[in-house]
């Protein structure tokens, strides 16, 4: 079983699939499918990138999505399914080519061996005569249901499988599915990119409960996953959040993937006058190429095949509010000058009528893992370009350069999580801290939730997460064990030590009554620790 179908299991009850479970009825949905019109899907791609921008209609994009991939793969029917907590599917949603055939039955079967294959594996999977597969030819769905095509692609967001959208037929399809691949990849990555843009829409509506005492001065301006922190550099970088935050100044934030560059720039946005606005986070590297310039830009009707309508782009879209894009450092090196011109104009032209400019008034915020400095020095990203992003610098350390925070987060992911699952909050073992500690944290605070998740759910009957549950996340998401060096046990042991001390007086204060009571320690016992680990001495009592 994969890390990745691990870690989603724990989360609490779900809005969204309690909404599914309502939504799941009949929906109305194409008419009889005609042959699959791969141009067409285009226009639909671009269609659904400018509804992403409207997260109260998820619905309405995730059908609109649901019946492109039936159009394109001449499919009868198709059926998204987001993932429960215990590890199966709830249908959101389900559209046939056909409506009559969806009055026959409320519950569809469908090939559970197609959905988890990919459920497992998290590949697409799209084979146009299942009856040419040993492993399918015995399929009840088969035998019975007399399906012979199907296809399921993965939701996967953030390393996690959230859903699957699954389509069949009972016939042969009249296109080879692998002529569409590139486009059946950009419709999972909308469908997985809407149903978290809700739930996140829904989080920052009601905010998340974090207890703010343990945080910065600072930082109890912020909520959101990675805000609380006792790190110097993160202190500074949310300094620099709250100074920019109130100006129009064009951001780039730099981070390893998993540092929070989202968070930060959703709090830059909530804090900035344009708050009321749109947010519209866009992912570059998971933008079809062909497809860029119409997602951004818009297009009018004939510009490309498909192109049946005018249609705005997200620039358009996020007028008066914030563009947030993502992974600026895969943009096209063909649509930067053009991006280049928007920012220093302030003024957009559809693709196909470049005659006519639109203005638009939108603060951008730029991120990236990539060093920028050096794909400018390889001529695979635009000089000019970089410096009209590079207006306030942002650097996101990651969590392994910031040890300080791990714990005091992981308490925070425990307490969501917990409150989530409608459980008491379970407690960390000393063993379950120390690898917490140890680890080198490759997916940062992304890993470090994850795996605070799966503790959650692998707690034992005491209620408490032991080090074993930690061990088989870090060990199923291909995490580095603790370091196992030549030093001595005891040295191992020392230097745990000395990271708890150091925890609690920061956590009390630097009060020595406090933490030595906390710890079940003397005054006199914590004073010879202080002194034995060179720890700067504390305020006392």
């Amino acid at each position: 079983m994969s890390s990745n179908r691990r870690n989603n299991r724990g989360r609490g009850p779900d809005p969204l699939l309690e909404l599914g479970r309502r939504r799941a009825t009949r929906t109305p949905g194409p008419e009889n499918a005609p042959a699959p019109d791969p141009s067409a899907s285009y226009a639909i791609i671009a269609d659904i990138a400018i509804l992403l921008a409207s997260p109260s209609d998820l619905t309405g994009i995730l059908n609109k999505i649901v019946d492109g991939i039936i159009k394109v793969t001449g499919c009868e029917r198709g059926f998204l399914m987001l993932r429960e907590p215990d590890g199966g599917f709830s249908t959101f949603t389900g559209r046939y080519a056909d409506m009559a055939k969806w009055e026959e039955s409320d519950t569809p079967e469908i090939s559970h061996t197609v959905r988890d294959r990919v459920a497992d594996t998290h590949e697409p999977f799209a084979v146009s005569d299942l009856r040419l597969l040993d492993d399918f030819k015995t399929s009840d769905s088969i035998q019975a249901g007399g399906l012979v095509a199907a296809v399921c692609l993965p939701l996967v967001y953030r390393d996690e499988l959230i859903g699957v959208i699954y389509a069949d037929s009972t016939h042969m399809l009249p296109r080879p599915l692998d002529d569409n691949h590139q486009v059946l990849s950009a419709f999972a990555t909308q469908a997985s990119f809407a149903i978290e843009n809700a739930r996140n829409h829904g989080e920052l509506e009601k905010g998340t409960g974090r207890d703010q005492k343990r945080d910065s001065p600072l930082a109890q301006k912020f909520t959101g996953d990675g805000m609380a922190t006792r790190n110097k550099a993160m202190h500074e970088v949310i300094a620099t959040v709250e100074k920019i935050a109130p100006s129009h100044i064009t951001v780039l934030m730099h981070g390893e993937t998993g540092t929070g560059k989202e968070v930060y720039a959703r709090a830059i946005h909530r804090l900035s006058p344009r708050s009321g606005r749109p947010f519209i986070p866009v992912n570059c590297s998971g933008m079809p190429h062909e497809l860029v310039e119409s997602i951004l830009f818009g297009h009018v009707r004939g510009a490309f095949s498909g192109a049946v309508a005018d249609r705005p782009g997200l620039f358009e879209a996020a007028d008066g509010g914030t563009l947030f894009l993502d992974e600026i450092g895969d943009m096209p090196l063909a649509t930067q000058p053009k991006l280049l011109r928007v920012l220093e104009t302030r003024e957009v032209a559809r693709v196909g009528d470049e005659s006519v400019f639109r203005k638009v008034d939108v603060r951008i915020i730029a991120a990236t893992h990539r060093d920028l400095s050096a794909a400018v020095e390889s001529r695979a990203f635009r000089d000019d370009l970089f410096s009209r992003l590079n207006g306030a610098q942002i650097h996101l350390p990651p969590l392994r350069e910031r040890r300080e925070d791990i714990i005091p987060l992981a308490e925070y992911f425990l307490a969501r999580s917990s409150a989530e699952s409608g459980i008491p909050q379970p407690l960390l073992s000393a063993g379950a801290r120390a690898l917490l500690l140890a680890n080198p944290w490759a997916g940062n605070v992304r890993g470090l939730k994850g795996a605070i998740e799966f503790g959650v759910h692998f707690r034992d009957e005491r209620n408490v997460i032991q080090a074993g549950a930690i061990e088989r996340f870090l060990g199923a998401a291909g995490a580095a064990p603790p370091p196992r060096d030549s030093s001595t046990l005891k040295a191992q042991m020392e230097r745990y030590e000395e990271s708890l001390l150091r925890q609690a007086l920061a956590e009390h204060g630097g009060n020595v009554s406090r933490t030595a009571e906390a710890l079940g320690l003397s005054r006199q016992q914590l004073h010879a620790k202080i002194n034995k680990y060179g720890i700067l001495p504390p305020r006392e009592a």
